[in-house]
């Protein structure tokens, strides 16, 4: 079975011009949506996709128009023929997704979802909070996920959430848990972790688990010793080849264009 891995589209119906440098960034960027249907013309042209994970920030400001919107566009670029499989970041809205993504009443709980596959799982673990974008995992996160995984404890299970867990990955900062999360699924066969949130693809391992994290579909920024960040047309995929449950190859398809959207002071950002 083949994965396709997209994150952080931070999909906006409109990009208005602004004073705060964040704003103004955006509203200098291409709309995500044309990198995010390049990328999944080239990687379905390119590879046998079996299955679509998105792995947070969906959208910019988790508004349920927003999701109703992108997940047209979704099932338009991939013609209504790969399942779909999300998870949320810190720019999403949990009450909104529900509405606009799924068509269900709103709700602030967690978002936690499983699709089943005849080879393996894949567990949508919700980072997200709505006072930390850095994120959380709560003692009822975990019990959701001990209670899951003892579920599922004769497959192989994928875990898909926003957040990276890795300080070394990027200058912002990563998702801390306690060690009991970790302990939990060193118990069971979780052959990954895929993740997104930093906007730079990553691959190795981490606490003996195999990571992998998506380029964005939006953006990515570089940061500069001397405060400044540049923002950058710069915007890729995954595409994982899993067999007998295991990760056996993984492509990387980064596309940048030479463009730098904008640049500012990091303080500014803040």
């Amino acid at each position: 079975m083949n994965i396709l891995h997209i994150s952080d589209i931070h999909f906006r119906r409109e990009y208005k011009e602004s004073p705060k440098a964040y704003e103004r960034m955006l509203s200098k960027m291409d709309n995500p949506l044309n990198a995010l249907k390049l990328c999944i013309n080239k990687a379905l042209s390119e590879n046998k996709v079996d299955l679509l994970i998105i792995t947070g920030d969906l959208t910019e400001d988790g508004e349920s128009e927003d999701y109703r919107i992108l997940k047209e566009k979704v099932v338009e670029f991939t013609e209504g023929k790969i399942p779909v499989v999300v998870t949320l970041g810190n720019h999403d809205d949990k009450a909104s997704f529900r509405k606009g993504w799924l068509g269900e009443a709103g709700s602030d709980e967690p978002y936690f979802d499983v699709y089943e596959t005849n080879e393996f799982d894949i567990v949508s673990f919700d980072s997200s909070s709505s006072t930390n974008s850095s994120g959380n995992i709560t003692e009822a996160h975990i019990c959701w996920l001990k209670n899951t995984l003892e579920e599922r404890k004769s497959k192989p299970v994928i875990i898909i959430t926003h957040h990276h867990f890795d300080e070394k990955q990027a200058v912002i900062p990563c998702l801390k848990c306690e060690n009991e999360f970790w302990d939990t699924l060193k118990k069971y066969n979780v052959i990954g972790i895929f993740n997104g949130h930093t906007h730079h693809h990553a691959r190795g391992v981490f606490n003996d688990i195999c990571y992998y994290t998506a380029d964005g579909m939006s953006f990515c920024g570089e940061n500069f010793s001397d405060g400044i960040v540049s923002f950058e047309e710069t915007y890729g995929y995954s595409v994982y080849s899993i067999e007998k449950g295991i990760v056996k190859s993984t492509k990387i398809e980064t596309i940048s264009t030479g463009n730098v959207i904008d640049v500012c002071k990091g303080s500014d950002l803040i």
